[in-house]
């Protein structure tokens, strides 16, 4: 048998076919990570390991994390590595209690930049982790993810039933204010708002979302905007909570780190008694309210 004749075997075109396929499954199992934040205190319920995502699909003028937004850079981790390196800080989290509640003393949170980009590798890391909780006969791993919503919702359909608290940060409600706040509208966001709450719902998994509610004078800060807010918060099933976060202007050293220019300078930070006002009203209307 002759060399060329070895070369397109049916047998050597399969081997060909299944390395290619292997190969695939490495190179899709490879996550690109920013940073890791073991103990985190403000990202989810209760005490918890954050893992940044690199790479976002809008532009925030404000956004504080400006070294996520560009994609497939930074530290690379297949999902066992990342699963591995994620339960040395376990003995932080506690034990998580009920998954359809959302009620937990602690676990992971994936944020970013906009974790659901990497979905297929978050939905890796969540298969590693309940593989070794089943294994060693532990708790389960309470997850959490903070996302914008601004990505395919078969994104979204395909975590579904692996991320347990879902915090979504709600950028504006007008569609121009939010194309001139992140670049782009928000009508693909809160259908994608509407899809996530009536599946959690139809899972009978109430209080399994949070809304992130970011006070920006001069944009989200007046009563009439809060008002806007209680009627969208009211509408949802699944509704756990509201977390207000005052805007502040910290993040404009990590723009300069970054080589970027921020282009968002001039707005005041957000002040306690500002958010205490949104939060009474947000309360008033029965609404469960965090800050």
């Amino acid at each position: 048998m002759s060399k060329n004749s070895i070369e397109t075997s049916p047998q050597k075109s399969q081997f060909g076919t299944r390395l290619k396929s292997i190969l695939a499954k490495e190179i899709k199992s490879v996550g690109y990570i920013n940073s890791i934040e073991t103990l985190g205190a403000l990202d989810g319920p209760g005490l918890r390991s954050v893992v940044f995502l690199q790479g976002c699909s809008l532009a925030c003028k404000y956004c504080h994390n400006p070294e996520c937004i560009t994609p497939k850079v930074g530290r690379t981790y297949t999902a066992q590595e990342l699963c591995l390196e994620l339960l040395k800080y376990r003995s932080y989290w506690g034990d998580s209690t009920d998954m359809y509640a959302g009620i937990a003393t602690g676990g992971i949170t994936f944020s970013g930049g906009e974790p659901l980009l990497q979905a297929d590798y978050i939905q890796q890391v969540s298969e590693q982790l309940a593989k070794h909780a089943s294994k060693h006969s532990l708790a389960r791993i309470h997850l959490a993810i903070d996302t914008s919503l601004f990505v395919p919702q078969f994104h979204i359909q395909q975590l579904l039933n692996r991320i347990d608290y879902w915090m979504v940060s709600v950028k504006h409600l007008d569609t121009q204010a939010h194309k001139f706040l992140t670049g782009q509208g928000n009508k693909h966001i809160l259908r994608n708002l509407e899809y996530l709450d009536g599946q959690l719902a139809a899972a009978n998994r109430v209080k399994s979302l949070r809304l992130r509610y970011l006070v920006i004078p001069g944009y989200t800060d007046s009563t009439s905007y809060a008002a806007d807010f209680v009627r969208l918060a009211s509408s949802l099933r699944s509704l756990d909570s509201i977390e207000l976060l005052a805007y502040n202007s910290h993040a404009k050293t990590k723009w300069e780190m970054a080589g970027k220019k921020f282009s968002f300078g001039g707005i005041p930070d957000a002040t306690r008694n500002q958010l205490e006002l949104l939060a009474g009203q947000l309360r008033a209307a029965g609404l469960k309210v965090i800050y």
